[in-house]
């Protein structure tokens, strides 16, 4: 492990934010930036009562395989986010987790770092529709990141990229859709299929 991500992960000790320390989970590194999704899960809070209930809510719709009524589905900015982020990154991703996300989100970056981190992780397990289950069980067991984490994780997700001559601008990692997973890692999630011309056997 580097000297610059030692001292990054020590910047988001348990004294500083509280909560439940958790060992750095192994982090897939992709391209040299993405090691912060190893952070969010480093100090970690219970969901609150209404978060709770919220969910429960949420497992019986995702059970029923079928999204919520047009007429019903949330309008809220937030749930908007994930919902056209999904769309755009080419990411399955079910309502009731959409839901969930824009609940327990406080801020666009934040819903977008879930998004992301979920991501990630249904490509590694190649995992077409990212689910409850993709939350609970795999990128989240021991709870949600406190706010403190997510902000000191929203500072870290940065990279630094040239503009014009001589300048420099700090950009959202995950802004850049070059960046996103799911066509990049695990077993070819949401890999590009071949053309009718095209040997499947030769296809990248």
């Amino acid at each position: 492990m580097d000297e610059k991500r030692v001292d990054r992960e020590n910047k988001l000790g348990v004294s500083d934010l509280g909560g439940v320390l958790r060992a750095p989970a192994p982090v897939v590194e992709l391209d040299g930036h993405e090691y912060w999704i190893g952070l969010l899960d480093r100090v970690t809070r219970p969901l609150t009562e209404q978060e709770s209930e919220i969910m429960i809510s949420l497992v019986f719709l995702e059970l029923t395989g079928k999204d919520l009524p047009e007429e019903q589905e949330p309008r809220d900015f937030l749930y908007q986010v994930i919902k056209r982020r999904c769309e755009v990154a080419n990411i399955k991703m079910t309502q009731a987790l959409m839901i969930l996300l824009a609940a327990i989100s406080e801020s666009p970056g934040t819903a977008v770092m879930y998004t992301y981190s979920l991501a990630v992780e249904a490509a590694k397990r190649n995992q077409q529709v990212i689910n409850l289950g993709t939350f609970c069980q795999h990128a989240f067991p021991m709870g949600v990141p406190t706010k403190e984490v997510l902000d000191s994780v929203w500072d870290e997700q940065k990279v630094r990229s040239v503009a014009g001559e001589g300048a420099a601008r700090s950009d959202n990692m995950v802004d850049d859709f070059d960046h996103w997973p799911l066509a990049r890692i695990g077993a070819g999630v949401n890999k590009p299929q071949p053309q009718n011309n095209e040997d499947p056997q030769n296809a990248e």
